[in-house]
């Protein structure tokens, strides 16, 4: 760990001639001490000559538009690092397998368009580009042995990581495993098709969860065809152990189909937009209603779950007529509280 080479070109004719170079690996990108990412950055003009490298593993990739570094070639980047920003267009025509990599895009023109396997990788898209990926048609979190956290964010007006092509998207099967999906600032995160979001079994289920949110005017997280979200277990363990979703400041989520929910919370503050009214259970999670008139007129289902109605808001529940105690294995308490 803590270990790294790290190969940069930097100014007009600067140049580092590995065209004779067929692989680029590291067995770790773990830093200490140090930084552990083995990486290539061109910039100002300077190149990096790799043209014969089609695979790397453990690598940070950073292009800031203003460099030469040869990617149509490139079919594989895992466990690393994609850093493009700049007025420039990154087409990575050859690229299939970006697992485990984490891909940033700022303001820049980028195709990936036989990319399908995108498990345990996150997505931070800004600058008001659009990144699609129309060959992924899954996601699965699978590095929780490494990083806990994976995220698919788009954050920013015209702003918009298109995943539209997703039917499923999976959590990971160990403790602590988190997936966050986030429209911030005006972006948008296109998962139309996506149909379930599943908490597989795996060997602990504690600590892990998947939260979803859309912060800020325009924001938009589209979940058209989702129509149930099961959490398996809400115990905190390092983490917040329950599932959400959380509009706010003019946010919305984009979910009309969604009627079962199982181990998730609600954050509505009044002024984001969530359909609810064709929501028939919420068990075993939340509600958390701090602004506006919240009326779950469908949803008979309601054991389990606590509710927390704040800062002069409403939430009517008028087709819940009983109510129980159901987590007790899981949660001593549950709350039913107006402050």
């Amino acid at each position: 760990i803590g270990r790294a080479v790290a190969i940069t070109a930097d100014g007009t004719g600067s140049l580092v001639n590995l065209s004779g170079l067929t692989q680029f690996q590291d067995q770790t990108n773990a830093s200490y001490y140090y930084d552990g990412y083995s990486g290539l950055t061109t910039k100002n003009g300077g190149t990096i000559d790799v043209s014969a490298v089609t695979s790397f593993n453990n690598i940070r990739l950073t292009l800031d538009g203003t460099g030469t570094l040869p990617i149509s070639q490139i079919t594989t980047l895992t466990n690393g690092q994609l850093n493009l920003s700049g007025a420039a267009a990154y087409a990575f025509s050859a690229l299939a397998n970006a697992n485990a990599t984490t891909i940033t895009v700022t303001g820049s023109t980028t195709s990936f368009p036989v990319l399908s396997n995108i498990d345990g990788a996150s997505f931070f898209v800004s600058g008001g580009v659009t990144l699609s990926l129309p060959s992924a048609t899954a996601y699965t979190h699978t590095i929780g042995t490494v990083n806990d956290f994976v995220t698919l964010r788009a954050s920013g007006v015209g702003s918009v990581l298109d995943l539209s092509r997703l039917t499923t998207i999976t959590n990971g099967d160990t403790y602590n495993d988190n997936l966050v999906i986030e429209a911030l600032s005006g972006g948008v995160v296109d998962l139309r098709n996506v149909t379930a979001i599943v908490d597989p079994t795996g060997d602990t289920t504690i600590g892990r969860a998947v939260a979803i949110t859309a912060d800020g005017t325009g924001s938009l997280v589209n979940l058209a065809a989702l129509t149930n979200f099961v959490d398996r277990d809400t115990r905190d363990y390092y983490y917040t152990g329950t599932s959400s979703l959380t509009a706010k400041n003019g946010g919305a989520i984009n979910s009309p189909a969604l009627m079962t929910l199982s181990g998730v919370g609600l954050n509505l503050d009044g002024t984001g937009t969530l359909p609810i009214t064709q929501i028939t259970s919420l068990v075993n999670g939340y509600a958390n209603v701090s602004g506006g008139a919240i009326d779950l007129r469908n949803a008979s289902n309601i054991d389990g779950s606590s509710f927390f109605v704040s800062g002069g808001a409403t939430l009517s529940l008028p087709s819940a007529t009983t109510y129980t105690h159901t987590i007790g294995t899981v949660n001593d308490f549950v709350t039913l509280r107006a402050s």
